[in-house]
């Protein structure tokens, strides 16, 4: 390859040579002509022309015979275009350029998909935020250079080979497809699943799979959860009712502060998967069931304090806040008996 592409260079230095030297020969006029001067620098800048242009062609010929040297081959077996070598060559040094334009291309668009993800991460800051995007700006214009390149190796190619646009190499879900432009051993482009929409379909037949096993788990996920917000609002209420038949108002105050807290979520909850119980195929149940363990699970009766009974702690006032949750509670569990009646 490296010997092909001498020659090919070669064959570029010596072509520049022979157009320089058919060039139109210029015939000075007298010193008086006011064209004169013009004519003369012209002159001057074909002269220089046509030595770097020899000095050129020395080089590559000097080159060439340094290698046919180490290849042993002669100057009568030199290679020329037609000839099995020079094709076979030829080919190997297509591939390689795109090979390598690939490569060049796809490293490009990674990096600016790693720059995007890190200009929308949490805990950028804003000039961090504005040097990348003058990066992704500045590469883009690279980008589209690479696409160029890639977009002409392709064409090179015997048969050519595909050729991408600008929106094509943008969109994300394109990296799963650099895979696809790679040579290899058999030609996979003609296979009937390496088309886009043949592709697409099966992507979408994953999906569908992968969704049948994902809503058999939420059905499971979706009973526990509700379990768990009765189990934890019965156990709250129990230590709640506790600490104030032991006298702790300070301490059941609190807990109820939290349990208010959760009750206010637990309503949320309720709300969504009681919408999502009534859509078409659900599959599910909101009522709850029973735990397998039994942490939050209380049994035990709350003997109401005795009137006059020393506290130990001194009595808190309620505030509003304490309402609210107890609104909310009551709507959650009112939620819950409704559903219960529904179903």
């Amino acid at each position: 390859m490296e010997y092909y592409q001498k020659l090919v260079n070669l064959r570029d230095a010596e072509a520049t040579v022979a157009k320089i030297r058919t060039a139109a020969i210029v015939v000075f006029p007298s010193d008086d002509d006011p064209d004169f001067a013009q004519l003369a620098k012209d002159t001057r800048r074909r002269e220089t022309e046509r030595q770097q242009a020899l000095e050129r062609c020395d080089r590559a010929l000097e080159v060439v015979h340094e290698l046919e040297l180490r290849l042993e081959i002669g100057v009568d077996q030199r290679w020329q275009p037609g000839t099995e070598q020079w094709d076979a060559a030829a080919t190997l040094v297509s591939e390689r350029r795109y090979r390598r334009a690939l490569d060049a291309l796809q490293a490009g668009v990674i990096s600016r998909l790693l720059e995007l993800t890190k200009t929308k991460m949490a805990g950028t800051g804003y000039k961090v935020r504005k040097h990348i995007a003058k990066a992704i700006q500045t590469r883009s214009k690279a980008l589209r250079n690479l696409l160029t390149r890639y977009n002409d190796a392709a064409r090179a190619m015997d048969p050519p080979r595909s050729t991408m646009t600008w929106e094509e190499v943008i969109n994300c879900a394109f990296l799963a497809d650099f895979d696809l432009l790679r040579l290899g051993r058999n030609d996979i482009r003609d296979c009937a699943w390496t088309r886009a929409g043949a592709r697409e379909a099966m992507d979408q037949h994953f999906r569908i799979l992968r969704a049948e096993e994902e809503r058999k788990r939420l059905d499971v996920e979706i009973r526990r959860l509700v379990t768990h917000m009765r189990d934890e609002d019965q156990f709250l209420l129990h230590h709640e009712r506790r600490l104030e038949a032991a006298g702790m108002l300070a301490r059941a105050y609190q807990v109820r502060k939290q349990r208010s807290l959760k009750s206010r979520f637990s309503a949320i909850h309720m709300n969504r998967l009681y919408k999502l119980s009534k859509l078409r195929g659900f599959t599910g149940c909101i009522l709850p069931g029973e735990p397998a363990k039994n942490e939050l699970l209380v049994r035990v009766p709350i003997v109401a304090a005795e009137e006059g009974a020393g506290n130990q702690e001194p009595e808190l006032e309620d505030d509003d806040t304490d309402d609210e949750g107890l609104e909310g509670l009551q709507e959650a569990l009112e939620q819950i008996v409704r559903i219960t009646e529904d179903s």
